[in-house]
């Protein structure tokens, strides 16, 4: 009995290490796949076929739609979840399958199984702690992506060669317990550890740059926002500034419209770099807030008028910049592609509910008619 509740112990470890993945792939997957869709209406499709994908344009509605959704399934599509969870089936049930045989021998219930050594097993349950506790988090979070699923391979391959390279620098007897507590540290932590440790026995300079993110300059962009960016390959500002927001989202499986902020910040930071951060009392934020500025400066109302010039100067003057030389920084970024494009996908309130259309900020009644004549016009065309 002694036996069978030890096999049982495993097997119910390997049912709670899958089982997050597992689940989510049937459930999760499917529910983020279709908010995404519901989001991008046939008007967001259009628009975003013509700046993204122009060799579709003029294709009808029911055309884009059908390739959208057979683009999302070959490249984002479950498939790609299989082979990474049945790798990570297979390593799990052979480190818990040879935890469970190396118990057996170590309790004396079975006199015909060699054990494995202690600090192989030490190291297969600590990456099974850190992977188990990574699914759980990502369950709860429903933030699974095929990359995660790898990443969870990697580690239970990593952690047994990393033990004995580790325990070999520091006393035997530490081994064992240093095996085990690498579990709680991440995989990026441990290789970047790894690095330091071969650069400073063999006295060679350690290259990797070690400075903050320039992704964390973003407003409501943290440490690990900037870290999930760069794993998908998006290292700079720049680059999420004239992204694709629908292949950023579904690859870093961060919110639609957080991506689109971040992309709407980017976009005035690459004009403006860090000294944006100076602008933001004024509502420049980001290249939308620019493009309403440049709008309420054209505006028939002398109230909203007045107020448009005095956030210019006030901004000008933040940025040691003359009015006009910034008054022209930010037509540009008005009349970046990727700026219109922003402007016109934003939703706005419409009788209570998320529209799609132009990016609009409340107005004097007697202003709303000049407003329309403005510059917006020809920014949203």
């Amino acid at each position: 009995m002694d036996a069978y509740l030890i096999y049982a112990v495993c097997i119910s470890a390997w049912l709670l290490m899958m089982g997050p993945a597992v689940i989510y792939v049937r459930t999760g997957w499917v529910a983020r796949i279709e908010r995404i869709r519901s989001l991008l209406t046939p008007e967001y499709l259009t628009k975003y076929y013509e700046l993204f994908w122009p060799a579709l344009k003029g294709a009808s509605a029911a055309d884009i739609e059908a390739n959208f959704k057979e683009r999302v399934s070959r490249l984002y599509g479950r498939r790609h979840y299989v082979l990474p969870l049945a790798l990570l089936g297979i390593v799990t049930a052979g480190a818990l399958w040879a935890t469970a045989r190396t118990v057996l021998a170590w309790t004396e219930l079975r006199s015909d199984i060699h054990p494995a050594p202690a600090m192989a097993i030490a190291a297969l349950l600590g990456a099974y702690i850190w992977v188990t506790q990574d699914q759980l988090t990502r369950f709860r979070t429903m933030d699974f992506t095929v990359h995660d699923v790898w990443g969870g391979v990697y580690r239970f391959m990593l952690v047994v060669p990393l033990a004995y390279s580790l325990a070999a620098i520091f006393r035997e007897e530490a081994g064992v317990p240093l095996a085990f507590i690498l579990g709680a540290f991440p995989t990026k932590f441990l290789m970047t550890s790894m690095r330091r440790i071969g650069a400073k026995r063999l006295s060679l300079g350690e290259s990797e740059e070690t400075g903050a993110s320039e992704l964390v300059q973003l407003q409501c962009v943290g440490k690990s926002h900037a870290e999930r960016f760069e794993d998908e390959g998006y290292l700079s500002v720049a680059q999420i500034a004239w992204a694709d927001p629908v292949d950023i989202t579904l690859r870093t499986n961060f919110n639609f419209y957080f991506v689109f902020d971040c992309q709407n910040q980017a976009l005035l930071w690459v004009y403006l770099g860090g000294q944006v951060k100076g602008v933001y009392r004024y509502s420049l934020r980001g290249a939308q807030e620019a493009t309403y500025l440049l709008e309420r400066l054209q505006s028939a109302d002398e109230a909203t008028k007045k107020g448009a010039t005095s956030d210019l100067a006030s901004a000008a003057k933040a940025l040691n910049m003359e009015e006009d030389a910034l008054q022209g920084t930010l037509a540009e970024v008005r009349d970046d592609p990727y700026t219109k494009f922003l402007c016109e996908l934003w939703p706005e309130k419409v009788d209570g509910s998320v529209q799609p259309g132009p990016i609009r900020r409340p107005a004097p009644d007697n202003a709303s008619a000049a407003a329309s004549d403005g510059p917006t016009a020809a920014v949203h065309q």
